[in-house]
């Protein structure tokens, strides 16, 4: 209060200067109210020039053994070449953040990560090069792009980028460790401060996850409070978090954590994350998906728990907007090795840009589970299928398809829509043997288009109305009934109004029967007899040879089989 009391004095210069963070508004109303005038001047992320001049700098630093004289140094002398590498950087960033790759700069978003002093050094590491026409070859070829159907290696430089800073981060860490204790007998600092060390410190923050660091157990017990409070206070400035906050700095350091977290967490903080994604103040985002994707892949495919479709799916469909459709299938294998199924998330643009990200689902521990909605679906597994969670609406719709063993709705609400924004039919059909639902279970519809259920066992409140006709397995000879099984999955693809083409690729139409002799037998007869024709990369449907069966889309789906079916398929199979 002294130091306002001397400020009102009149002066013709600023005399303070003042710098703060969470309490700098109280400094603000205190200087408010005694009336003294000030400037308040905040500390913004860079902009692109400010950006560049800080990786100039940085890279002087990192030549500076190579090159004492920073003007003979490789970015120095090829101006242009590096001003064009470091834009190709920052574009394939902005490009992995959903955001506008000419300007990335011009998004608010974009700018709070490529402006972040702490990302800029690790990109600075990306820019050590003596040839920047060679680097920027290479970040095309090494990156691709993500309108690409190959495109998913792009998100290994912003994972390498968030790896860097996180390796960064422990180098400083252990370089103040080492210098206020020095060497301590059986001490290894370079086991302190790791980053899977720093983000179960961000878990223990954020998610009130308690964990033990292992590597404490080897210092000394006079030092180790020294050594905890060193590192705790180091913490506090980690680039991940806002100071002094529980609140991530960007949504990218976020989505990294969370999928990292449920990736390679202890399974308690498994299930903390899991809580967060499904929880109203969670927004998904698409780059959780994209980073869970990644960390999970094994063999070259991305390996996700049933538990996590939902997650993945709602992080992809994120992007959902007038101008990008989100398509989900998901089909699962029947060839007896392994309890697993395939799964492929489709992206389309109006721009015709489409990209695929295939992934395998491990279903041993469970039913695959969505949390808050599916639309644009179609799914054949043998295993479960759960919908929702407790106290909480689930939507679906339009356009889904569900056949499975038995689906399990976990919420108290079922808003089912059946149209879309240009008013087509968007049909929703549910094919299971078993059911299981809330006594109270609230089922609202909107649309004209068909809501249609069936599974064995009365149908009751609130399904009424839904029912729809579906052979029973006794009605048709068991190895007919598996050959319009295969018939049906095939055809439907084609018979989906929302995808539906007389076109399909070659690999969807075979990941659906490539696990079943039955399926390729049949899909066999189909070309064999001309309903469909194949060429180097598609099936083409024959509107006019499908006719002849008799089959109607509801036909399809319902599987009700038809004479002209029943005797094409006797004679697929030699009956």
């Amino acid at each position: 209060m002294d130091l306002f009391r001397d400020l009102t004095k009149p002066r013709e210069r600023p005399t303070v200067i003042l710098f703060a963070r969470g309490e700098v508004s109280l400094t603000t109303l205190h200087l408010e109210a005694e009336d003294i005038p000030f400037a308040h001047l905040e500390l913004d992320y860079f902009g692109q020039q400010e950006a560049v001049l800080f990786i100039e700098r940085k890279l002087a630093s990192l030549f500076a053994d190579q090159y004492p004289n920073s003007a003979d140094a490789p970015y120095r002398r090829n101006p242009e070449p590096f001003a064009k590498a470091c834009e190709k950087v920052f574009s394939l960033i902005s490009q992995c953040l959903g955001k506008n790759t000419e300007d990335p700069w011009s998004d608010s978003e974009a700018r709070r990560f490529l402006g972040y002093a702490p990302v800029l050094e690790a990109v600075s590491s990306f820019l050590v090069t003596e040839n920047y026409h060679i680097l920027k070859k290479e970040l095309e070829d090494r990156f691709g792009s993500i309108a690409a159907d190959e495109g998913t290696s792009i998100w290994l430089l912003l994972t390498t980028i968030i790896d860097d800073l996180l390796n960064r981060e422990q180098r400083k860490a252990v370089e103040q460790l080492e210098e206020k204790f020095g060497t301590l007998r059986g001490v290894e600092w370079i086991d302190f401060f790791t980053p899977e060390e720093q983000l179960l410190r961000i878990a223990r923050k954020v998610l009130k996850y308690s964990f033990n660091l292992s590597a404490l157990g080897s210092v000394p017990v006079s030092h180790r409070t020294g050594v905890e409070r060193t590192l705790d206070g180091w913490f506090t400035r980690h680039p991940f978090l806002d100071e002094d906050t529980i609140k991530f700095s960007n949504k990218v350091f976020e989505e990294y954590f969370q999928a990292k977290m449920i990736t390679e967490g202890p399974e308690d903080e498994r299930k903390k994350v899991r809580q967060r994604l499904a929880s109203d103040d969670y927004l998904p985002n698409h780059l959780f998906g994209h980073f869970l994707m990644l960390f999970s892949e094994s063999a070259g495919k991305s390996v996700i728990p049933a538990e996590d479709i939902g997650h993945l799916y709602d992080s992809i469909a994120a992007q959902e907007n007038k101008e990008t459709e989100i398509g989900l299938e998901i089909i699962e294998n029947e060839d007896g090795e392994g309890n697993y199924a395939e799964g492929t998330i489709t992206v389309i643009s109006s721009a015709n840009n489409r990209q695929e990200y295939d992934f395998r689902i491990d279903i041993a521990q469970g039913a695959i589970t969505f949390s808050r909605r599916l639309g644009n679906a179609r799914i054949a597994v043998r295993g479960g299928i759960a919908l929702g969670e407790n106290e909480k609406s689930f939507r679906v719709g339009p356009f889904v398809e569900i056949e499975c063993s038995e689906i399990a709705f976990l919420c108290d609400e079922l808003i089912v829509l059946t149209d879309t924004k240009e008013d087509q039919e968007g049909d929703v059909i549910i094919l299971v043997q078993k059911c299981k639902h809330p006594e109270n279970l609230r089922l609202r519809k909107f649309g004209d288009g068909q809501l249609g259920i069936w599974w064995n066992g009365e149908i009751s409140y609130p399904w009424s109305g839904y029912e729809l006709e579906v052979n029973a397995a006794s009605e048709v000879e068991s190895e007919i009934d598996e050959a319009f099984r295969q018939m049906c999955k095939i055809l439907r693809v084609f018979a989906s109004r929302k995808y539906g083409t007389l076109s399909k690729y070659k690999k969807h139409i075979w990941k659906i029967v490539r696990s079943s002799q039955v399926g390729k037998r049949v899909l066999q007869r189909m070309v064999n007899e001309g309903i469909l024709r194949k060429d180097a990369s598609h099936y083409h449907l024959n509107a006019d040879k499908f006719a002849t069966f008799g089959l109607d889309r509801n036909r399809i789906k319902s599987r009700r089989i038809t004479p002209e079916v029943k005797k094409f398929l006797k004679d697929c199979l030699g009956n």
